[in-house]
Parts: structure tokens; sequence; C-alpha cells
């Protein structure tokens, strides 16, 4: 099955687009590509079902709708799944904007939880190659619908060096974005925690949308 697990969405602050139109938009697309659903992945803010029901959302359209954060470091930006109320309440202690990357993904592995570079080879919003340096490093955002090629390449160079897996998302802020980069899975998917297992065991891999096309 196929994820786009890098979207963002009204509650990010930069996009106009609310989780249930991105919804709709990939069961129109779906109908030609081979689609599951997404991963709300905002920056620095969780959302909680008092925000909004991301599951109710997901029964209504037959898709996987799941939730993670973008969260800011002095290195560049992490994508972090498996995120929980209270991994979110000790990320905030601090009370900083940008975390100090090498605690943060100490504490992220220690809850449990998986912290994934986000397009690690863009600009200063990417860790590059100090990425090696996080705690439970298994895979790296190779993929991202907002990249150039050069920058995909070389996330994708860095992680066969590093004998890591690899994952895609669109880093959609619009809804024609969505679904530019996904995330193919050998096993079913429904929960974040799947999705933690599954990237942790290798058990997937980067996919544009042209390649799900059914």
């Amino acid at each position: 099955m196929n994820l786009d697990l890098h979207v963002h969405s009204t509650f990010s602050g930069d996009s106009p687009v609310k989780p249930e139109e991105y919804a709709k938009r990939m069961a129109e697309i779906r109908q030609d590509y081979d689609l599951s659903g997404f991963a709300l992945m905002e920056h620095n803010r969780f959302i909680t079902a008092a925000d909004c029901d991301l599951e109710e959302i997901g029964r209504a359209y037959g898709l996987t709708v799941l939730a993670g954060v973008e969260v800011d470091t002095y290195w560049g930006h992490l994508l972090v799944y498996g995120m929980t109320g209270r991994l979110w309440e000790r990320i905030q202690e601090n009370g900083a904007r940008k975390q100090e990357p090498l605690s943060l993904s100490r504490l992220i592995e220690e809850e449990g939880a998986l912290a994934v570079p986000a397009h690690p080879f863009r600009g200063w919003i990417g860790m590059g190659e100090r990425s090696r340096q996080l705690s439970g490093l298994c895979a790296v955002e190779t993929l991202n619908g907002s990249n150039t090629e050069a920058e995909d390449r070389a996330a994708r160079d860095f992680a066969a060096r590093a004998g890591i897996g690899c994952i895609g998302g669109s880093d959609g802020h619009f809804l024609a974005e969505l679904g530019k980069g996904l995330t193919s899975f050998i096993n079913p998917v429904r929960s974040m925690e799947d999705v933690v297992a599954e990237i942790r065991a290798g058990r997937c891999r980067a996919l544009t949308l042209h390649e799900a096309f059914k």
C-alpha cells in the first residue's frame, strides 16, 4: 500500500488546505492511482483528537489518515512518526522554537517513536551528512515533492552509503501537490505504530506518483 508520508494542512499555518480536503482529493485521484492514505506532518504542531478527528475522516473516505510532527532543529527538519501526547509534551518542555538534534533524537528513540530527516540535502533546512549522528537512524526522506532532482539524488546516495531505508512524501501544502512523493509498504499500514515498525524493518521504499499508476 502507498502512503504520502509528508503533508501539511491548515494546522501548519503555511497551508490553506484542511485535512478533510486532502482526503477528498485523494479519494478522487485514487481512481487512477494506487493510494491508501497520508500522514499530516505539521510544522511544530501535533494534531490531537480535540483538534480534528482524523480517524473519522479516514473512515469517511476509505483512507488511512495519520498524524506526526515535522520538528525544527538546529541542523534542519526531522519528521517524527509515532508521536504521542507524552512525547510532544517532553519535546516542548524546554520551550525552544528549534530543538537540539542529538538530544531530541535520543528522546524520540527512548519513547519508541521514529525520527526521519526531512529533505536532508535541501539547503539550511536539511541535516545532510550530520544525519548519521542521530540516535536510531534507519531511514531518510529520499523523495520529496518539493525537492529538486539533485536534492533527492543526494539523499538516495546518502541512504545507500549509510545502509538505511528510503521514504517519500509530497511535502504538500496545496491540493495539487498531494501524492507527488509516496512511500510504498509491503504490509498493510493502518496506524502510526505500523508505520514505525515497517520503516524500522526496512519493509518500504520511496515511490513516485507515476509509479503508482494503476
